[in-house]
């Protein structure tokens, strides 16, 4: 059987932590900063793969054929290396004529700096990437907006990063012109589309003009810097590459400061995991852009060699893009992967009949010879029925690598077995550049996050307020990383920064343990509560049990130190809640009245409760009262953050009305139930 990398100490414990673990095919020495000595910055590393793959593609998108329709092309049309690069020098040229005529004066506040950040607030397209590897060429650092942020919150960081200009598709501009009397340093926005009389842009450029705004679309400034080609500057290792604002579940965002040199060894790390061949690897860009996730990963193809096709935009069309880009590398998120399974698994390891238990016994058969060390390939079933399974991806994956939440074993299992492909999980976070620890290759066990990256160091501290020790037999307490990709600091923030900077040691918030030389991350310190008996929930890991049902969307899971039990708000899987409803004799089909159903409440609950068992969740830990939810969490209603996690205090406030209602009923029907 193949062997994995696993954690290795190569320090003693301390008292109240312990000891730091490497990576055991970690080097003994320093730890890796590169995976070249030549490239350095980020823009060593375009221009390798300029060097690499010149006449090769590297942007691809699907037209729209009709704009009225928004009929795309059936076919990816594609910009090869060197042409790509020619944008790119012509925008940066173009942008530093700009910045220097309209806003001279306008640098960052970060030591030792004269740079100036540059915003980019769009979905995932060419342009995007164009815009920042012309960051990267011209001396300034990005700041990305989240295509799905409130109104406040891009106020907020345009004003914080002192944003003098802003590159955007064309549906942010009015939002941009509406608030530029609240953003003082704004004085140009660059349309990604072109502004023409079709989408109203004269009138758009006369409003931006009185308001004391300069807009000009791409095309412009590509012509600007064509008549007045300006060179590169190059930066340095230590500068900011871009400034990545973490969309936290509470409060306003913090602005992380990565520089060229953490970059630089994250594309090390992110080679030793994917191995990228240039001109063979093919990427979907999907995951978004201003998180440290989706940018790695682009950015390592831009340094070997791969190519990169754009998503269309829109999530009822991610599927058809795979199926017509056939991407061989698929980076994702368990949210996105549990809901492929959920579709897979329903026509074939859970379809009823022969269908169902040939599917059955072909995953088992596949586990078994790839826990026995065979590999993931079989002759008969592949030929039969997984090839099939394959081809709904494209039919091309080598490998997945997925990160931001754990991943149920049997979802692992057939990824791994019916695409025939690498699984792999992560785990990190903007302040380590995405790089703490990963699965090996060669890994078949699930329920831990491997060992540190090649370029990361971790160690536990002590959480004795929560009974975390790491003295324990198996050690317990928080996750601390320590290594090249380490952030420099919070923008404008030193103190967040001094709580989160130790000794050079990031303090994640998460709390881990080892187990077999493997870190498993139990869930985020702030997120964990105590219920009344003095059990500590961890109510991530609930909720992930339980949508992992296919029958459960969404979850939200409450409790407080008053309350001896669980309750929790449930979004039920629209395509799945009618039919399980009908196998229950209840015959409407409409979303919201089978929500307000309470004989469909109770049966629901009695198959979370079953489903939790199986997950093996403790009692105190099983929810006891649900309420059913027909409209889903969504960023646009605040519940979710734009990476899609639960803002817990919001979703409280929000459904507290439903929340005093479920203990009500416990304390009226259940006669153990108890409240302090």
């Amino acid at each position: 059987m193949s062997t994995v990398s696993l954690c290795k100490l190569v320090s003693n414990s301390q008292p109240g932590e312990t000891g730091v673990y490497r990576r055991s095919s970690a080097p003994e020495g320093p730890l890796i900063q590169t995976y070249d000595y030549n490239v350095r910055t980020m823009y060593d590393a375009f221009q390798q793969g300029i060097h690499k793959a010149s006449d090769l593609p590297c942007l691809g998108h699907r037209p729209v054929l009709n704009p009225l329709t928004k009929e795309r092309s059936m076919e990816f049309v594609w910009d090869t290396f060197a042409e790509v690069a020619v944008q790119a020098d012509q925008l940066g040229s173009g942008l530093r004529q700009l910045v220097q005529q309209y806003a001279p004066e306008t640098n960052a506040s970060i030591e030792g700096s004269t740079t100036t950040p540059l915003g980019i607030w769009s979905n995932n397209r060419k342009e995007w990437t164009i815009a920042d590897i012309a960051c990267v060429q011209s001396g300034y650092f990005s700041v990305a907006l989240y295509d799905t942020l409130g109104q406040d919150t891009v106020q907020f960081v345009i004003n914080h990063a002192d944003l003098p200009l802003v590159m955007c598709a064309g549906q942010h501009i009015r939002h941009l012109i509406q608030i530029q009397q609240h953003c003082p340093t704004l004085k140009v926005i660059v349309s990604m589309d072109p502004l023409t009389a079709d989408n109203q842009g004269p009138a758009l450029q006369a409003w931006a003009e009185e308001k004391g705004i300069v807009l000009i679309d791409f095309d412009a400034v590509k012509q600007l810097g064509q008549q007045k080609p300006l060179p590169h500057v190059i930066p340095k290792t230590s500068d900011v590459a871009l400034i990545m604002y973490t969309s936290g579940t509470t409060g306003m965002p913090k602005g992380v400061m990565l520089t060229h040199a953490n970059m630089v060894a994250a594309f090390a790390s992110m080679q030793a995991v994917f191995d990228f061949m240039c001109g063979k690897d093919v990427l979907l860009s999907y995951l978004p852009l201003p998180h440290i996730f989706g940018r790695l990963v682009e950015w390592c193809m831009l340094q070997f060699g791969g190519r990169i096709g754009c998503f269309s935009g829109e999530v009822e069309l991610l599927l058809e893009d795979i199926q017509i880009l056939k991407p061989t590398l698929f980076p994702s998120v368990p949210r996105l992967l549990n809901r492929i399974y959920s579709k897979l698994a329903q026509a074939t390891i859970d379809a009823p009949g022969n269908v169902g238990r040939i599917s059955r016994f072909a995953l088992d058969a596949k586990v078994k010879r790839m826990r026995e060390g065979h590999g993931v390939f079989h002759p008969v079933w592949d030929r039969l029925l997984f090839n099939k399974v394959r081809a709904v991806l494209g039919g091309r994956i080598r490998c997945i690598i997925t990160g931001s939440a754990p991943i149920a074993a049997e979802v692992l299992d057939f990824y791994r077995v019916a695409l025939c492909a690498t699984v792999m999980e992560a785990y990190g976070s903007t302040e380590n550049t995405g790089c703490a620890t990963g699965t090996d290759r060669n890994e078949t066990l699930a329920g831990h996050v491997g060992a540190p990256c090649q370029v990361t160091e971790v160690k536990l501290v002590d959480v004795p307020e929560m009974n975390y020790l790491t003295s324990a037999a198996v050690p317990r307490g928080e996750i601390c990383t320590r290594g090249p990709t380490t952030f420099l600091g919070y923008y404008k923030d030193q103190a967040k920064t001094n709580e989160a900077l130790v000794d050079g040691w990031y303090h994640s918030g998460d709390i881990g343990m080892m187990k077999d030389n493997r870190l498993v991350v139990v869930d985020r310190l702030k997120s964990i509560f105590k219920i009344a008996q003095g059990e500590y929930i961890a109510p991530e890991k609930v909720e992930n049990v339980l949508t992992r049902d296919p029958l459960i969307l969404q979850a939200f899971v409450y409790g407080d130190s008053l309350n001896s039990a669980l309750v929790a708000v449930v979004v039920p899987d629209p395509d799945t809640l009618p039919s399980f409803a009908k196998a229950h004799g209840i015959d409407t089909t409409e979303l919201a009245s089978l929500c307000r159903d309470p004989k469909l409440n109770k049966l629901v609950l009695a198959h979370l409760t079953k489903a939790a068992k199986h997950g093996k969740l403790l009692g105190f830990e099983i929810p006891r009262a649900i309420h059913l939810e027909s409209e889903a969490f969504s960023i646009e209603s605040g519940i979710l953050t734009p990476t899609m996690k639960l803002k817990r205090n919001v979703a409280k406030e929000i459904y507290q009305p439903q929340i005093d209602s479920m203990y009500r009923f416990l304390a009226a029907t259940v006669p153990a139930y108890s409240r302090l």
